[in-house]
């Protein structure tokens, strides 16, 4: 699957239809990546949620609490 076909609409809604929530995720992930000082691409991240969507779900009861 190339870069563009990865980043679509459809592609990423599928994972969570709220793009406001994957957003949020990418960014808690991310900032979770730059303070362990890990190099990482946004590709990596979405395909980091994908194969382990417990990352959203965390990152929603963290907030929650």
């Amino acid at each position: 699957m190339s870069l563009h076909e990865s980043l679509t609409n459809e592609i990423l809604t599928s994972e969570m239809p709220n793009k406001f929530r994957l957003a949020q995720a990418a960014i808690q992930l991310a900032r979770h990546h730059i303070a362990a000082g890990q190099d990482f691409t946004v590709t990596m991240l979405i395909d980091e949620m994908k194969k382990n969507p417990h990352y959203i779900n965390e990152m929603e009861e963290e907030k929650a609490s």
